[in-house]
């Protein structure tokens, strides 16, 4: 995972390089996540390449919906298939310097959890992971659903 964060500093270097130097403004980043909840327990990725927790999602890729970056993002990180998604909210945020806007899906899936090189999912209950986020904006969408969803 060390690659992961090499390609992370590079890219959040080469954005600011762009826009003090240059004065190229970045585009703004897609990126999609998957709310899933099971048994009062939400589903959280034990991230591997930074300290904490997240939600299963990512960045989508050239030609790519945000349903379609879901649903991979989702298979990838967790070996689960998504039944089921529903549009939430979204969330902007700066991600090493680069604008990411977030598209968050309330989701159900389906399959055996299997860890992957992003890290290791979990049905955890979220009050009990809370302090363990990774990403703020991972922390104000959680709150926002369990706020909405009570």
């Amino acid at each position: 995972m060390k690659l992961f964060k090499i390609k992370t500093v590079f890219a959040a270097f080469s954005v600011k390089f762009l826009v003090k130097i240059l004065g190229i403004e970045m585009p703004v980043v897609a990126s999609a996540t998957g709310l899933a909840i099971k048994d009062g327990k939400m589903l959280f990725v034990k991230l591997s390449y930074i300290k904490g927790y997240g939600l299963p999602g990512g960045l989508a890729k050239k030609n790519e919906t945000l349903e379609e970056t879901l649903e991979r993002e989702v298979f990838e990180e967790t070996g689960l298939k998504i039944v089921k998604m529903k549009y939430f909210k979204s969330y902007f945020s700066n991600f090493y310097g680069i604008p990411t806007l977030a598209a968050l899906y309330e989701i159900s899936v389906s399959g055996k959890l299997k860890s992957s090189k992003e890290g290791t999912p979990a049905w955890i209950k979220p009050n009990d992971v809370m302090g363990e986020l990774a990403y703020f904006n991972t922390k104000e969408a959680v709150l926002d659903y369990l706020k909405i969803k009570k």
